[in-house]
């Protein structure tokens, strides 16, 4: 639920307020980018390296392997061997190689090779195992365009953080087409390498000026002027900013969203599916500026013409990922609550899609509904969730947290 201070609601009510708003775009995004792929020389039998560019820094469990520590006391978990068991698992990026007595490894060094879509670079990232409390301590990382010619090398030796980073702001890296990450060292001996992340998203925060108009449609339930079906909806947010000039990355940008100015860091970014998030904020009598989130939105086609000052596009919350994806399983459930079921499709979709950031909030009520047999024919998962919605009457909809509400009556669910 979204909480706001005195203050806040004192100065809305007020007789003359000044709002501001604040938009956050991700310009690069590993789940949106078809060419994203990863080679590894040296990968444990059960590990996913994909996980490395999934945005998430934090291993769930203390992973078992035979690497000479496993014990038998209730702390370590099997590695899940197959994409049906990961769930909301993190693992990332297991060697097979050990380290030495020092945690030095012999050459060929373990590398991970990522190669994605023609982006800008503007931070390196790297993060050991959170679980173990284990990084690497010497390592390289290489950057290259695509004719693999070397962009940027970084050297590193004698590391001790957990996760590591560096701006490359001042580099101007805007070509990148892959990057290696190669470990001569571990923190600990005799063991293998653990890298839960090692991909960069880039994001960039407009506010005010930036910021022609914003509009937001928001609906919590549809209605047809019949009987209750089932009431689903998908949120809107219609954006403009000015294409004059910006000031980012430590130098002012002019026209920064026309896609053929190659001039500006963002011409190859400019494109559908990217993620916004949006803000509208109310300036406090103590001259601070207070916000309150409108929600997380993925952007359709931009319209950015040269000589106009402005780039626009809409944007449709998660629901529209949903619309976009087949649920395909066909399994035959029995006597199953429509709760369960809910379940069921939501870590599909979450699994499957993939959409791991997917949350969901599903009122305790459905568990009331029991269904002798139930199953779905391939279709959307909105379909799905509509048809699940029209059973007990409810509704279905993304939550300005970006939170799917799934619910019998008004309100938020249990």
């Amino acid at each position: 639920m979204l909480t706001h201070t005195a203050e806040f609601n004192t100065a809305v009510k007020a007789t003359v307020r000044k709002f501001h708003a604040k938009l956050e775009i991700t310009w690069t995004d590993p789940f949106i980018d078809p060419y994203l792929t990863y080679v590894a020389n040296d990968e444990n039998r059960i590990n996913w390296p994909q996980q490395t560019y999934d945005l998430v820094e934090t291993s769930t469990h203390k992973w078992a392997h035979l690497d000479g520590v496993l014990k038998p006391n209730g702390t370590y978990y099997p590695a899940p061997s197959v994409i049906s068991e990961i769930g909301g698992a993190q693992m990332g990026w297991y060697g097979q190689i050990s380290s030495g007595v020092n945690g030095t490894f012999a050459e060929p060094y373990p590398e991970l090779e990522l190669s994605f879509s023609e982006r800008p670079i503007f931070a390196l990232l790297v993060v050991g195992d959170s679980a173990y409390n284990e990084y690497p301590v010497d390592f390289i990382i290489n950057i290259f365009d695509e004719l693999d010619n070397i962009l940027y090398t970084e050297t590193v030796v004698g590391n001790t953080l957990l996760r590591w980073s560096k701006s490359l702001i001042d580099e101007s890296i805007f070509t990148a087409r892959k990057m290696t990450l190669t470990i001569s060292k571990w923190s600990k001996a005799d063991r293998v390498v653990k890298i839960l992340e090692f991909y960069t998203s880039y994001i960039e925060i407009y506010e005010d000026e930036d910021i022609i108009s914003m509009n937001l449609l928001e609906e919590k339930e549809v209605k047809d002027g019949s009987l209750p079906i089932g009431n689903i909806s998908s949120n809107e947010l219609d954006i403009s900013l000015q294409n004059l000039k910006i000031f980012s990355q430590n130098r002012f940008v002019t026209d920064p969203f026309f896609p053929a100015n190659p001039l500006s860091h963002l011409h190859l970014l400019v494109k559908k599916n990217r993620k916004i998030r949006a803000w509208i904020g109310v300036e406090l009598p103590d001259k601070s500026i207070e916000y309150q989130i409108l929600g997380t939105f993925w952007s359709d086609d931009w319209t950015v013409e040269e000589p106009e000052f402005s780039a626009s596009t809409s944007c449709r919350d998660r629901m529209e990922g949903l619309r976009n994806a087949l649920y395909s399983t066909s399994e035959l459930y029995e006597n199953i609550t429509l709760y369960d079921f809910a379940e069921i499709v939501l870590n599909s979709a979450r699994d499957s899609i993939p959409m791991p950031e997917l949350t969901w909030a599903i009122s305790t009520k459905l568990i009331n509904y029991v269904l002798p047999y139930a199953w779905f024919t391939k279709k959307s998962y909105m379909e799905c969730l509509k048809d699940i919605a029209e059973v007990c009457l409810g509704y279905a909809y993304m939550s300005r947290e970006d939170v799917l509400i799934l619910g019998t009556d008004l309100g938020i669910p249990e």
